[in-house]
């Protein structure tokens, strides 16, 4: 069964006040940590019902730390038009910490605390490549789970 498709672009836009925008990290089984944060940078109003049905758009933002470091060689295409025999998959081995972002939303005559945090799927090491700071290059897969509440005590 398929989702319907809901035209996005005919959907209100909701303004919000970031809280707080945490960082996730994991320890991948090559020994790197990465470093996870999903930046909410839209937010449109689906229903406007107490709660409301929010849809958000976020941009994620990742880091490395490895003890493997080499000259920088950043690939000069697209990760996802790379060849995959170059890509060897990486399992998390230790979710070392995974944290909520919270954003305040004025909408539906209420206040609410949006919170959103990642949740990562697949990980790909990109063989022979490096950041500039010489870390190895990851490709990661992961989506955004969210939750909604009211805000208790008023607003700011």
């Amino acid at each position: 069964m398929q989702a319907p498709k809901i035209p996005l672009h005919n959907l209100p836009e909701v303004d919000f006040e970031v809280i707080r925008e945490s960082w996730s990290r994991y320890r991948l089984r090559d020994g790197a940590i990465l470093s996870f944060k999903p930046v909410l940078v839209k937010l449109l109003l689906l229903e406007d019902t107490k709660p409301p049905k929010l849809i958000p758009g976020t941009q994620t933002v990742i880091g490395v730390r490895s003890q493997e470091r080499k000259e920088p060689r950043p690939p000069e295409k697209p990760l996802d038009s790379l060849p995959e025999e170059i890509k060897q998959e990486v399992e998390v081995d230790k979710v070392v910490e995974e944290r909520w972002s919270s954003y305040r939303v004025n909408v539906a005559g209420g206040t609410y605390i949006f919170e959103i945090k990642p949740v990562i799927i697949r990980v790909l090491k990109v063989k022979g490549y490096y950041d500039q700071l010489g870390y190895p290059i990851y490709q990661v897969f992961s989506t955004v789970v969210s939750r909604i509440k009211e805000e208790r005590g008023g607003s700011k």
